[in-house]
């Protein structure tokens, strides 16, 4: 009966969140809009050299589906792996909260881009659950022997499975917590 369900966390989270440390965590709301994230977050994305860790963007499926930097040097296999069960999943949001001015936005963006759109349009793929999916990432925050440049702007990163371990804010449904659970 909340009309704010979804869309904000307690404060709690926040703190919660922050407190996490070895793993990297994040909560955002059902549009995917980040509310909270801890640092080991923010060292997971490909940086340039010398470049503090931040967010690349502030919407996580934007970023997953739009930016050519997660298509090509952070989310591996990303045509098989991420952009097919991602897309569904936004579909499926759409559909179930189609006031969303956030989803809305992101369903326009989604379909009228070139490389994911065609993918977005197929509905013969259907995926609602990632919690315990397991996907080919490179995690720039672990220096290991294995790391290496996805190109010559990024510090070296390791490639792994990051297997995703998802959990729903109770307070705020459709608000997901997630940790990222990496294997080099």
């Amino acid at each position: 009966m909340n009309p704010e369900a979804g869309t904000r966390v307690d404060p709690a989270w926040f703190t919660a969140v922050q407190g996490v440390s070895g793993v990297p965590c994040y909560v955002n709301d059902v549009a995917w809009n980040l509310l909270a994230w801890n640092d080991d977050f923010l060292r997971m994305f490909p940086r340039a050299e010398g470049a503090e860790p931040e967010l690349p963007e502030r919407n996580v499926m934007r970023w997953m589906l739009l930016r050519e930097e997660a298509r090509e040097h952070h989310l591996l296999d990303w045509t098989e792996r991420w952009a097919a069960p991602v897309a569904a999943q936004l579909r499926a949001a759409v559909a179930a909260h189609p006031d969303n001015p956030d989803l809305r936005q992101l369903d326009a963006e989604v379909s009228d881009d070139p490389v994911v759109g065609p993918i977005y349009r197929r509905h013969d793929i259907t995926y609602v659950q990632q919690d315990g999916d397991t996907r080919p990432v490179r995690h720039a925050g672990l220096a290991a022997e294995e790391s290496e440049r996805c190109c010559e702007k990024h510090t070296p990163s390791a490639r792994g499975l990051v297997t995703l371990c998802a959990a729903q804010p109770l307070g705020s449904p459709g608000a997901r917590f997630f940790f990222l659970v990496f294997r080099p």
